[in-house]
């Protein structure tokens, strides 16, 4: 499929599927609350998103996930209280964050986490 459009409500554009174990989209969007940009699918292995943005409330850009073990989300958007920007996870045991404000009342800059015995922080 190249393209389809249904009234205001669905646009599809560049969609390959091959069987249930690959999904490849390009661009969706539905009506004025969803739309995807980039958006690949190996199985239920490996998931790649480029961009998405639910109404004005939530945003997402560059999310990647590897199975359950590993997790890579660059910026996320949520209304105007919170804001994530570089996170990465690898299974329980690491975790990296970059940035993260929450609403005007916090703000933490570097932080990672290695399993539950080491935290470090860079600044708040």
């Amino acid at each position: 499929l190249d393209f389809l459009h249904l009234g205001s409500s669905l646009s599809l554009r560049g969609v390959a599927r091959l069987g249930s174990s690959m999904s490849v989209l390009d661009f969706t969007s539905v009506g004025s609350s969803l739309s995807l940009r980039g958006l690949g699918r190996l199985g239920s292995a490996l998931s790649v998103l480029s961009a998405a943005q639910l109404g004005s409330s939530l945003s997402l850009r560059n999310v990647a996930r590897l199975g359950s073990a590993l997790s890579v989300l660059d910026f996320v958007h949520l209304g105007s209280s919170m804001s994530l920007r570089g996170m990465s996870r690898l299974g329980s045991a690491l975790s990296v964050l970059d940035f993260l404000h929450l609403g005007s009342t916090l703000s933490l800059r570097g932080m990672s986490r290695l399993g539950s015995a080491v935290a470090v922080l860079d600044f708040v």
